[in-house]
């Protein structure tokens, strides 16, 4: 599909026409017919339900992609299947680089679920055998979701909403670069500050996809979005995914599939290896032909890197190149998603804390759940010492603390069952360790009690206006824990409370968060009227503490019915958190042992 300026052309048709062989269905096209709307013609023109997508810079591996098709077959939740694409730069003429590009599968049931796993360490899924119809719904939303820096993501974030993902553990691409040729990059890593309105155009259009193929509300849909462009940004900025601690641990570095692209990758280079003996032909011809490429003067005079595909093809004195898409851009930024007001409330977001941003999904959310412990929800015996204790806040009670853990002594609440507490807990955002597993052998020891049950609703990043609001991100998740243990057959006895570092954050005053903290504390009350509050004291992030919120806590604490102060875990510092926000092993241990001692002060009652 051929686009290029008419002097171009019969150069492409000479290459064509000198490559015995091959059958090749040459299209020229106009040089100002916008690039999207060539790629869309081409796809509508086709009959079979399979497509490879790739540039003239860019070499597939038939071999693995048609493994790709035969499976996309068999399997219809399946939009499209790949294997890893191996980047190849020839930075000089006697100098070139090789890039490790790996993909993972994405396979959980939820849209959701999808869309938070691939956020968590996104990859290009361009390089692939892809559905017909999916491209072609892929390449009528391209237009408005074309922004430097995010193209990619978005494009990925569209695919796996519309369905699974298959990774193969071999190479399905060679992508190569050049020296001498130009580029559609960003031209700096901070182009979302400048094209800021395009960027929260596209968050709407984003949320809008997930609600549209069975995701969450749009509420709940909002914030995942935000969080996931927040994400991206990040990325943008120097933080990707690969340089947060713990990521050689995670279950998305260690898939099985990810390490044997990267074995595969190292024996490329190493001689007498079976993968450097599978792709040594190939990778010759390739570098080759790459270096052959560097030599030509296709791009002589061009700049290295363009922003917009504007400009890169008026580089050539062509036309404007994409009128089409300027309009798009232009309807979009001045309606939106239909709301304008929304767009209003977006650029507001707060990016939270970064630090919380990889560790609150499970990346290979859809593999099986661990089996519950067969721990019967039975009622507590009269004279029992056995608390349920509740528990609402953020990341430090949401296992986002390492290492994990887990007792031989008390329960945690699954899906209405009781399970054997070991890190990670169900009903927390993160996916490491908590401070029950640490705090349920030191009451047993130290306070005599018989057993321990814990619910857990605690969300990363969440501010308390996030769970005491009706519009609040988190009041969805609090609603039906609510309701579900309510229903549960041993009663809550006990809630603590722990949130404070994302109002830090915010600036929240004294005056809302008392405000905030008292209609939470009304609203859980009406359901559980008889439980006891530990309200503990928390906004240590980064290094910085917020005296205002501690002042509102303590003040709560003494105020309220049936509330007591709980630990003041700000005076656990740097020394006791393994980001400087999150507790490490030494902080959890004493954030145990300063709970058990705040419940030795109140005391338990037996139930009669």
């Amino acid at each position: 599909a051929d686009g290029s300026s008419d002097a171009v052309k019969p150069l492409n048709q000479d290459a064509i026409a000198g490559a015995p062989g091959l059958s090749v269905d040459y299209r020229p096209y106009s040089y100002d017919l916008p690039f999207f709307d060539r790629l869309l013609d081409v796809l509508r023109s086709e009959t079979d339900p399979y497509v490879i997508m790739g540039s003239d810079d860019d070499f597939p591996m038939m071999d693995m992609l048609e493994r790709g098709e035969t499976f996309l077959r068999a399997n219809p939740d399946f939009v499209t299947a790949m294997g890893s694409t191996i980047h190849l730069t020839l930075r000089a003429p006697g100098d070139l680089v090789a890039r490790l590009a790996t993909v993972r599968p994405i396979v959980a049931e939820s849209v959701e679920a999808r869309a938070r796993a691939y956020s968590a360490w996104a990859f290009s899924t361009t390089y692939a055998v892809t559905r017909r119809e999916h491209l072609i719904a892929r390449y009528e939303r391209a237009a408005l979701r074309f922004i430097p820096g995010f193209y990619d993501f978005a494009t990925g974030l569209h695919d796996v909403m519309a369905g699974k993902i298959r990774a193969f553990p071999e190479i399905g691409f060679f992508g190569t670069r050049n020296y001498s040729h130009s580029y559609l990059r960003p031209e700096e890593p901070l182009i979302f500050l400048r094209r800021n309105e395009e960027v929260l155009t596209l968050m709407g259009l984003l949320r809008d996809d997930l609600m549209s193929f069975g995701g969450p509300d749009a509420a709940l849909a909002k914030s995942t979005v935000e969080m996931m462009i927040v994400r991206r940004i990040a990325e943008l900025c120097g933080v990707p995914a690969h340089r947060r601690v713990g990521f050689l641990e995670s279950k998305m570095f260690q898939n099985p599939t990810v390490k044997t692209q990267i074995d595969l990758f190292g024996e490329l280079f190493a001689e007498g290896t079976a993968g450097r003996g599978k792709y040594l032909a190939r990778l010759t011809d390739l570098v080759a032909a790459l270096q052959t490429n560097a030599a030509s003067a296709d791009n002589a005079g061009e700049k290295r890197f363009y922003e917009t595909l504007e400009a890169q093809t008026a580089n050539d004195g062509g036309t404007d190149a994409a009128p089409v898409l300027k309009s798009a851009r232009r309807q979009a930024a001045s309606e939106g998603d239909g709301d304008n007001q929304e767009l209003v409330q977006l650029r507001a977001i707060n990016p939270e804390n970064l630090l919380e941003l990889f560790e609150g999904d499970d990346p290979d959310a859809g593999a099986p759940a661990p089996a519950v412990a067969s721990r019967p929800m039975t009622p507590v015996s009269p004279g029992q010492l056995a608390p349920h204790i509740l528990v609402i806040g953020q990341s430090n009670v949401a296992n986002h603390g390492k290492p994990r853990s887990a007792s031989d002594f008390g329960s945690y609440t699954v899906n209405g069952e009781l399970a054997q507490l070991a890190d990670p807990l169900q009903g927390g955002s993160g996916n490491f360790g908590s401070v029950w597993t640490r705090f349920a052998p030191l009451v047993r020891d130290r306070l005599g009690w018989d057993d321990l049950t814990v619910t857990l609703l605690a969300q990363s990043g969440s501010g308390i206006a996030d769970w005491s609001e009706q519009s609040g991100k988190c009041h969805d998740i609090l609603i039906t824990g609510l309701e579900g243990v309510k229903a549960a057959v041993r009663p809550v006895t006990h809630i603590v409370f722990h949130q404070g570092e994302a109002d830090n954050l915010r600036g929240t005053t004294k005056p809302q968060y008392m405000t905030r903290f008292t209609r939470l504390h009304a609203l859980v009350s009406k359901v559980l009227p008889n439980a006891e509050w530990i309200v503990c004291r928390a906004s240590y992030r980064m290094g910085v503490v917020a005296p205002a919120i501690i002042e509102a806590q303590t003040e709560l604490a003494e105020t309220l019915p049936r509330c007591h102060a709980g630990p003041d875990t700000d005076q656990f510092g740097l020394q006791y958190r393994h980001d400087n926000t999150h507790f490490a092993d030494n902080g959890l241990a004493a954030f145990a042992e300063a709970l058990c001692e705040t419940f030795g002060k109140i005391g338990v009652s037996k139930p009669k």
